[in-house]
């Protein structure tokens, strides 16, 4: 009896590993239906957004600094662009404030988050790259030729009366 069993139990291991092996063999492998995903070494923009409130700016970044932790290697790169109307050094501004974010808040190195400035395009706008080390910067776009841009001047302060 007990031969018996161990003899219905090997061919039973045997025979599903066999189907295995045929099933394995013929069936196409399996598909997500989503495209690819991206290396994490591969260059890529992961935002672009325009003159938007700080907070939703933060969040957009924290989406950014996720990015640049899961590839310890790729460096960030803000690209900010002038409006056609806009503040002088506004754009470099809003880059810096980005940038300081990621650094303080976000813990991202120093040395892994570089701005540029791109120029002007007809709005203010802010891109978010992630890229390899050791790579060309991402390239400038600017669409507006800066003889064409208008600055606005800033209000004075207002002085409070005293009652």
């Amino acid at each position: 009896m007990r031969n018996t069993l161990l003899f219905i139990a090997l061919a039973s291991v045997l025979a599903c590993g066999a189907w295995r092996a045929h099933a394995g063999a013929t069936a196409p492998p399996p598909t997500s239906g989503f495209p690819p995903v991206p290396a994490p070494t591969s260059s890529r923009k992961i935002d672009e957004y325009g003159n938007i409130r700080w907070r939703d700016e933060q969040l957009r970044l924290d989406n950014i600094a996720i990015e640049a932790r899961n590839d310890p290697t790729a460096v960030t790169y803000l690209v900010c662009y002038g409006g056609r109307r806009s503040y002088e050094g506004e754009a470099s501004r809003r880059c810096g404030r980005a940038a300081r974010y990621l650094k303080t808040k976000r813990g991202i190195e120093a040395a892994r988050v570089v701005t540029l400035d791109g120029g002007f395009r007809e709005e203010l706008t802010v891109e978010c790259w992630v890229l390899p080390v050791r790579t060309q910067p991402p390239a400038l776009s600017p669409t507006v030729d800066p003889t064409e841009v208008t600055f606005i001047k800033r209000r004075a302060a207002r002085r409070h009366r005293r009652r």
